[in-house]
């Protein structure tokens, strides 16, 4: 048996793996600074971030290895929507060439054993304060779904602040996903790792608490519990129990003693609940702990209720693609009503299918800066699929061209069959040429394993899709080829006509793509969520709650979380949420609400008082929160509130003073934008008090319509003057808005 850590956890590489990057020296937007720590896979920098004028914490993968490049990818993707002050904060996913790297936010701190003092006499308090926040943000990673499987001392640091961070995410799964690693290959660290980890049995958060017990271990008796070669380590932990902290120390509390045992219980069912480790760790709350421990989880930790029309038209639309009819089914929606539960719902419902379809599922994220984003997560399937198959049966699916498509998903290489084959001669062919091979190829692929067994492509979130992957997508997409090809797309569009990005379905016939657009939960659905959630309601509570949500699904969960007077409203439930936030996402927060539209995220920041780092960081805070939505992360991309009844909870809190000046703060900057709509700025001089302003504003841009020859864009301006002009300016103002009239008559 074989044992690796994480990327950072030892010496030790991946079988397999060769050295691929031996130096990094940055990008022009990355300033390497110093290198912070190596290990078998990978090294971590501190960056300075030219972009954005701050220092990061930069993670390069430095073998060439398949299998590790699954698992760097897996580990961004796992973890870049999940935001807790205990945990680590991601930024991008990059590629430049063939160099892969990631961004995180770069935490200056000593790690758990050093700060507490793991010699005795240890430092009570610091102990309890560090184990209680580091229960937080385990307790935080199980409710998005995932099992760290590597917590020990050189992965939990403690900054100045006494804040802890839990770090590397390199082992990161889903509760319940296969491993896919060797049998012989047990990943983790020994002295710390649970029973079952070892034994490559199923693992739970249970997991991960055993891994804190041997710490907690640690930091109490100066070494951890089971000591030795990693094979004896591993044979002590699944034979006996450790001897008691107490038995081998003086003066170790009762209580830590007691739980400190109960997490090393062999059993997992045997340890202690999640809830029960909190209480006994539980030390004052901070305020915005309270805060993150009530964001919202992973969509596919909750019940899946209703959508049965919905479903029906993909089960619709699955049995024509079964018949051989190529079948486009574009989920839409606004923000947060359910896309992504839908799809992963009908996913799930789709392997327990006894047609036996394969499903490769995808998500175009917003902080990935790599080629073919809309297809990557797709090969990365095709990868396992190809892995698992029969080598009797491999050939028959790989293109001519499987090389190429190799070369440019790189994760297809841990397949035997392709990793052995002789590199093609593509390099004297030119780019459009290589081009074209590469989609063929990657088209042939799809349809050899469509030919097979009926598959299912699913690409969520294309409104962020790169135009690369959008081409490759629309190629694999394209007629005249007969497979049992079915494809699911969701798109967040407040329009229902918007169900694409373009140019994806250029060429595909009109009969073969139906779009979807997903309403509000009905009452009965909204019921069934609310039982759910909150099942010991009684029935009128029920009725409020649903009532309040108006059949939006985070809403009413919203509601359900609080669990008190406060789920009553909505709007009660929302400051709820929004009162403990830190000051800076507050102010930001409180600039969103009163704009009528969308800034640049740095103009937020300005408005707000808040220094671009801190911005940015606050801004992440509130798109976790799904109080505000992002359509990028740079500095001059857009940050919007997340909804209107986010708005009307903020303003209706907010002072009639401090409503005025933020006002006028915005209007002033929306002066100096490029294309500012001419009525959100007449209404924020309006809401600042400014009636004259206002009115001079809406007059000058009618003026500019009629220079334009733009007569019924004039005659709107002219109309909104008329509401806002005193008696005495009325006559001049009509009469320039029957002559816009007279002129936009044909």
């Amino acid at each position: 048996m074989r044992f690796g850590g994480g990327c950072w956890s030892g010496e030790r590489s991946a079988a397999g793996a060769r050295a691929h990057v031996s130096t990094f020296e940055g990008t022009p937007r990355f300033e390497i600074v110093r290198r912070l720590g190596v290990g078998g896979m990978g090294a971590v920098f501190e960056a300075l971030d030219r972009e954005r004028e701050r220092h990061v914490a930069l993670k390069v993968l430095t073998v060439e290895n398949a299998e590790a490049l699954v698992r760097f990818k897996r580990e961004f993707r796992s973890l870049q929507s999940v935001h807790h002050p205990n945990l680590v904060s991601l930024g991008e996913l990059f590629a430049q060439g063939d160099v892969w790297f990631f961004t995180m936010e770069l935490v200056r701190g000593i790690d758990l054993l050093a700060h507490i003092g793991a010699v005795k006499p240890f430092d009570e308090a610091r102990l309890r304060a560090a184990f209680h926040q580091l229960g937080l943000g385990l307790a935080a990673l199980h409710r998005h779904g995932h099992i760290h499987r590597d917590i020990k001392p050189s992965n939990v640091l403690v900054a100045p602040d006494n804040r802890v961070v839990i770090l590397d995410f390199g082992l990161v799964r889903a509760e319940g996903e296969p491993i896919e690693t060797s049998p012989d290959l047990v990943m983790g660290t020994p002295e710390f790792m649970a029973p079952e980890q070892a034994m490559g049995a199923a693992l739970s958060p249970a997991s991960d608490w055993y891994a804190v017990g041997a710490l907690l271990y640690t930091a109490l008796v100066g070494e951890p519990p089971f000591v030795g070669p990693p094979m004896s380590v591993m044979v002590q932990k699944q034979m006996q129990d450790p001897e008691r902290p107490s038995a081998r120390v003086e003066g170790v509390p009762p209580d830590l003693d007691a739980l400190c045992m109960a997490l090393l219980r062999r059993e997992p069912r045997a340890r202690p609940s999640e809830a029960e480790i909190l209480k006994q760790l539980y030390v004052e709350l901070r305020k915005d702990d309270r805060t993150y421990l009530t964001l919202p989880t992973h969509p596919t930790a909750e019940r899946f209720v209703g959508r049965h029309e919905t479903l029906a038209a993909l089960d619709e639309a699955f049995d024509r693609a079964l018949a051989g009819q190529r079948r486009l089914v574009f989920v839409t929606g606004g923000w947060g009503i359910g896309k992504t539960a839908l799809v992963r719902e009908y996913a799930r419902q789709l392997s327990l299918d006894a047609r036996g379809p394969l499903v490769w599922s995808s998500r175009c994220h917003e902080r990935e800066a790599i080629p073919w984003k809309a297809v990557d997560m797709l090969m990365d399937d095709a990868s396992r699929f190809l892995l698992r198959c029969p080598a009797a049966e491999l050939g028959a699916l790989l293109p001519d061209d499987i090389e190429l498509v190799a070369r440019t998903f790189p994760v297809l290489m841990r397949v035997p069959a392709i990793a052995e084959r002789p590199p093609g001669a593509y390099d004297a062919l030119d780019a459009h040429e290589r081009r074209e091979r590469l989609f063929a190829a990657v088209r042939g692929l799809v349809e050899r394993v469509a030919a097979t067994r009926p598959l299912v492509l699913v690409v969520e979130d294309l409104q962020w899709a790169d135009a690369d992957g959008v081409s490759l997508l629309r190629a694999i997409l394209l007629p005249p080829a007969e497979t049992r090809l079915f494809f699911i797309g969701t798109m967040r569009a407040d329009d229902a006509f918007v169900y694409a990005p373009a140019g994806l379905v250029d060429g595909i016939e009109p009969e073969a793509i139906a779009a979807v657009h997903l309403p509000p939960l009905s009452s009965a659905e909204s019921i069934d969520l609310a039982e759910a959630l909150w099942p010991d309601a009684d029935a009128a509570t029920l009725r409020r709650v649903v009532h309040q949500a108006a059949g939006h699904p985070l809403f009413l969960r919203e509601l359900c979380l609080q669990r008190g007077p406060h789920a009553l409203k909505l709007n009660d439930a929302l400051r709820a949420r929004i009162a403990p936030l830190p000051a800076s996402a507050r102010a930001i927060l409180d600039v969103l609400a009163v704009s009528e539209s969308a800034l640049p995220q740095s103009l937020v920041g300005e408005l707000a008082g808040v220094e671009w780092g801190d911005a940015e960081a606050a801004i992440a805070h509130l798109r976790a929160a799904r109080l505000a939505r992002t359509v990028g992360l740079r500095r001059t991309d857009l940050v919007e509130i997340a909804h209107d009844r986010v708005r009307n909870a903020v303003r209706d809190i907010l002072l009639p003073a401090t409503l005025r000046l933020l006002h006028e703060k915005i209007a002033h900057a929306l002066v100096q934008l490029p294309r500012a709509s001419v009525e959100v700025l007449a209404d924020h001089w309006l809401g600042a008090g400014q009636r004259g302003r206002a009115l001079a504003c809406v007059l000058d841009g009618a003026e500019r319509a009629v220079e334009l020859l733009a007569f019924e864009r004039a005659v709107t301006l002219y109309d909104r003057a008329l509401e806002l002009c005193n008696a005495g300016e009325r006559p001049a103002i009509e009469a320039l808005a029957q002559a816009a009239r007279l002129a936009a008559q044909p």
